[in-house]
């Protein structure tokens, strides 16, 4: 009996291969033949979901792009790809391949059709200082839970607080995710505290307008005032050797993989108050909220694990617990099999 079909339609291929693969893996236990597509990449990323078992396959979408005339082409371009591949199922995720992978799949005449958004993105971002047109006009689509982890790579970990306290912010270097609230109040803290470290893993995303820029960046590594590793593939590491986890985010998240993967290892966070974000903190079990824009609100809950630094492992704890019971990528992805139609074996 020949193999079913199923397509996979994302954006990056490094973001595909973190947040997909046990998803992909899932599928091929079903027999089900993957492929899957991607509009940024590189040959390494490529290699890392072949070397899962699917076939990657590469497709033209502007991410953050709100031309509709090049949305259209990369639209009919993308249906006459899966037309050949004949699919019995397209499953999409992120917003605007949900969008127009589903209206591609649609016209291909896919017995099943599946798009799923855990966050909304930039478009449907309320910013400090309000939107423009273009992003106002699109904002209609709601959001799904967490993605989930394989939480035997993110092994629960105590800190030991005897040592001076760290900080850590992971993700990409916009506005959007509160990196320059985290900043503010990395800088405000070290004058008080020039023992404690802040630390940032996450990359520059210069097509991004409300990116951090290059030279803002050095100038804070210069002055010492925070660590800066990039983009790094450690990033359970990188926890496990940090205190307490920050997002000061306002970007329109669904439930962020970063804070999931910090309460895996047993770190405490402090994020906002925002849809998404809110849904990982129990507020004083887990970590902290504060409402969004609020550098002295980030200030204060900071501070308080500067002078309780037992309430790291304290808290730590509550949130391993709740990921355990909340984040296991197994189980979230077995509900999602049945949701985009695959019926288990």
């Amino acid at each position: 009996m020949k193999n079913k079909k199923i397509i996979i339609i994302g954006t990056t291929a490094f973001n595909l291969y973190f947040f997909r693969k046990d998803l992909i893996l899932l599928c091929l236990e079903q027999n089900y033949q993957v492929y899957a597509f991607v509009s940024e990449y590189t040959n390494e990323w490529l290699a890392k979901i072949e070397n899962l078992g699917a076939t990657p396959i590469t497709y033209q979408l502007s991410r953050g792009g709100l031309n509709p005339l090049a949305d259209v082409q990369s639209t009919y371009r993308l249906m006459q790809k899966i037309k050949v591949m004949q699919p019995d199922i397209v499953f999409s995720y992120s917003t605007k391949p949900v969008i127009y992978a589903t209206l591609a799949a649609y016209q291909a005449k896919v017995p099943y059709i599946c798009g799923m958004i855990e966050g909304l993105g930039s478009p449907f971002t309320i910013h400090k200082y309000g939107q423009s047109f273009k992003t106002k006009i699109i904002r209609f689509i709601e959001v799904l839970g967490p993605i989930g982890l394989n939480l035997q790579d993110y092994v629960y970990k105590e800190w030991d607080d005897q040592k001076n306290l760290s900080f850590i912010f992971i993700a990409r270097l916009i506005a959007e995710k509160g990196i320059f609230e985290y900043l503010e109040a990395a800088k405000i803290i070290k004058k008080q505290y020039p023992e404690v470290s802040f630390k940032i893993i996450g990359n520059l995303d210069i097509e991004n307008p409300t990116g951090l820029k290059q030279a803002e960046l050095d100038e804070f590594i210069k002055t010492g005032i925070i660590i800066y590793d990039g983009f790094v593939t450690d990033v359970n590491q990188q926890i496990s050797n940090s205190a307490v986890f920050i997002l000061p985010s306002y970007y329109r998240e669904g439930v962020p993989r970063s804070t999931q993967e910090a309460m895996a290892i047993g770190r405490p966070v402090i994020t906002t108050d925002v849809p998404g974000c809110k849904e990982t903190v129990i507020e004083g079990v887990t970590g902290f909220l504060i409402p969004k824009w609020n550098v002295d609100a980030l200030v204060e809950k900071m501070i308080y694990f500067i002078k309780y630094p037992e309430q790291v492992n304290v808290m730590g704890y509550q949130g391993f617990l709740y990921a355990k019971k909340n984040f296991n990528a197994d189980l979230i992805n077995y509900r999602l099999l049945k949701i985009i139609g695959i019926n288990q074996l």
